[in-house]
């Protein structure tokens, strides 16, 4: 009978080791970050005494929770006090015992940190690394929002906001049309996946930036959750479930919109000339231009949107009558775009006596080019318009039943024709506006 139960105390004993060893092999290690010690002591109001009247040492343990359990030559209560404790020691102390639950204990050697024990009314500061517990099997619900990256529709909404509510509507349902072919993927750690939901019209209102929220559960560390756009115009995104991510702003997903390279070609709309050296700036008061034309006026345009118009600005034209802005597209961007500028406009206005648009014919004397007839500023009057030159040319003036006018430069004031017969010619010199001569020929 006693060796039976010398069996089964020896049986209880090896099941407790077996126990205790593998809750040990289970429990993770503390590591101590760092170990210092203030250059100032402790202040009166700091200090605490031993049973001998010895003012003890103060060890702060630097540690982001309350379930620390500390042993040693403690005297009174650790305090915790926002992620650290305050642990007073007798001088001379060796050694500090920390326990966390989970974790194996740990025995700080303060002779292995500063050969020596803590010294009386100074300060030191220990810095504890605590392991996390391992939620790789936890299962999460997440939330987050999907947000386009700011584009054409966007910035439209807002302006037309103030100009009209149909452009409004125009771009909400530029925005749904995006919106409803975004697709949610939740990929799993195992290799699995599945959708998670196409999305509908469910964002917030159009003054703010557009955004889809999504929902759903049985997430885990490692999964991951990826985003389609059918209509090409954003690149597909993924980001990967970590603790660190957890909170809902940090789930948060920016689908970033495509972006192409748009090529053009500048030619002066006159004479159908490239524009060579010409600076090319994306606003009125950029500072750097974004390309400049080659000697065949070519260009290229970085980092484009395919749903923006771009509004194009230029220096460095050859002359000042040019106009100096443009527009490209970022649908075409797989064609070269011919971008033609255009030069001011001389226009000079005659009495209409009559007279229709259909009447009159004006030639430009130095290409004989046709000038462009047109109603004025009012019934009375008729405007001939041409592309401005360097140098002021002659424009000449037919009209049956009346005389030739030939006009070299810009009026300041409103011509007429003259009755009478075709093969005899009135001429009019301008010179900055004024008139220098007036004559027949």
């Amino acid at each position: 009978m006693l060796n039976i139960l010398k069996k089964l105390n020896i049986i209880i004993v090896l099941n407790c080791l077996i126990l205790i060893s593998s809750i040990y092999a289970n429990a993770q290690e503390i590591k101590i970050k760092s170990f210092s010690m203030q250059m100032d002591p402790m202040i009166n109001s700091m200090q605490r005494q031993d049973k001998n009247g010895n003012i003890c040492a103060l060890v702060k343990v630097i540690i982001p929770s309350e379930k620390a359990v500390f042993e040693g030559s403690l005297i009174g209560n650790c305090e915790f006090k926002t992620s650290e404790y305050w642990c007073y020691l007798t001088p001379g102390s060796k050694f500090l015992k920390v326990k966390y639950p989970d974790c194996e204990p740990l025995l700080v050697n303060f002779e292995n940190l500063i050969g020596a024990g803590v010294k009386g009314s100074m300060i030191y500061e220990l810095v504890l690394d605590i392991p996390q517990k391992s939620s790789v099997n936890e299962s999460f619900n997440i939330k987050g929002y999907i947000c386009l990256e700011d584009g054409e529709v966007y910035s439209n909404a807002k302006f037309d906001a103030i100009y009209g509510a149909k452009h409004i509507i125009e771009a909400e349902e530029k925005v749904n049309k995006i919106i409803s072919g975004i697709k949610v993927y939740h990929n799993f750690n195992n290799g699995n996946f599945k959708q998670v939901f196409s999305s509908t019209s469910n964002y917030t209102t159009i003054m703010k930036e557009p955004r889809i929220l999504y929902e759903f559960s049985d997430v885990h560390i490692g999964d991951s959750i990826t985003v389609f756009d059918s209509s090409g115009l954003y690149n597909p995104t993924s980001i990967v479930i970590s603790k660190e991510r957890l909170g809902e702003s940090d789930l948060n997903i920016l689908l970033p919109k495509k972006k192409w390279q748009c090529k053009g070609v500048l030619i002066d709309e006159y004479n159908k000339m490239p524009l060579a050296g010409v600076e090319i700036y994306d606003g009125p008061y950029s500072k750097n231009p974004i390309c400049v034309t080659d000697d065949n006026g070519n260009f290229v345009i970085d980092n484009c949107y395919i749903d923006k118009v771009y509004n194009l600005y230029f220096k460095k034209l050859p002359s000042y009558y040019y106009t100096t802005h443009g527009e490209i597209y970022g649908s075409l961007m797989h064609n070269t775009q011919t971008v033609y500028v255009s030069r001011y406009n001389v226009l000079n206005f005659l009495e209409k006596d009559g007279l229709d648009v259909s009447d009159i014919t004006a030639i430009c004397d130095d290409t004989g080019e046709y000038a462009m007839v047109k109603p004025g500023y009012n019934d009375n009057t008729l405007c001939l318009q041409y592309p401005k030159r360097e140098n002021d040319i002659a424009l000449t003036v037919r009209a049956k039943g009346y005389k030739t006018l030939r006009i070299i430069g810009k009026s300041n004031k409103k011509l007429k024709l003259e009755k009478g017969n075709e093969s005899e010619t009135v001429e009019y010199v301008f010179q900055n506006g004024k008139l220098i001569s007036h004559k027949k020929l």
